[in-house]
């Protein structure tokens, strides 16, 4: 009797694996899937891929930066301020390098940014005479990007406001 009710657990288990077990590799065919629907379901899509971007997946916050490189031109709500919109795009660009290199570690961010109006420019200078990721790494380190979760948590405030993320499917282009 004991012998069964274990076995049934562990087949219990088995089958219904929870969801913080899965990889993005499991997730990525569902997001294949939905950015090859005419119109891109937007709000599943972001639904499905948010929870990515906030563990660090590097491919999701490529594709987040790189919208109109396959991902359906979704990005997150960012700030209605022009510059201050700029500044997040240029984090987000640095988060996408590290983590691609494996280095988007939470500790290394400073903890109250300075970010100025050249930030992004020196960036961009820098990038053209070097290595992406030193210039990331400077960035960082310099304390002109703004750490990776003040920015989750700016996000999902704006969410929780009742923006939603930016979505142009190919069709409302």
């Amino acid at each position: 009797m004991y012998k069964t009710a274990i076995f049934s657990f562990f087949l219990c288990l088995s089958v219904t694996s929870p969801v913080w077990a899965e990889t993005w590799e499991d997730a990525k065919p569902r997001v294949e899937e939905m950015l090859s629907q005419e119109p891109i379901p937007c709000d599943e899509l972001w639904d499905e891929i948010w929870p990515w971007f906030k563990r660090g997946e590097a491919e999701v916050i490529e594709g987040l930066m790189m919208g109109s490189a396959g991902w359906g031109d979704i990005a997150p709500p960012l700030a209605e301020d022009e510059i201050q919109a700029r500044n997040e795009r240029f984090s987000m660009d640095v988060y996408r390098i590290l983590a691609r290199a494996g280095k988007l570690d939470q500790s290394t961010f400073k903890e109250n940014p300075i970010t100025s109006l050249n930030a992004a420019d020196d960036y961009l200078a820098c990038i053209q005479r070097n290595p992406e990721e030193v210039c990331a790494e400077n960035a960082m380190e310099a304390g002109s990007v703004l750490p990776f979760n003040n920015f989750i948590r700016l996000i999902e405030s704006r969410i929780e406001g009742g923006r939603k993320p930016i979505c142009l499917s190919s069709s409302e282009k």
